[in-house]
């Protein structure tokens, strides 16, 4: 049980972080 929750929290994590770069990648391009 504790290994599925840690994998979904490490996948979410990282969806967020690749959001966020791309965010501020696409904020810098309209510069």
């Amino acid at each position: 049980m504790a290994i599925e929750i840690l994998k979904i929290s490490v996948i979410s994590f990282f969806i967020v972080i690749i959001g966020l770069s791309i965010g501020l990648a696409l904020l810098n391009f309209q510069k």
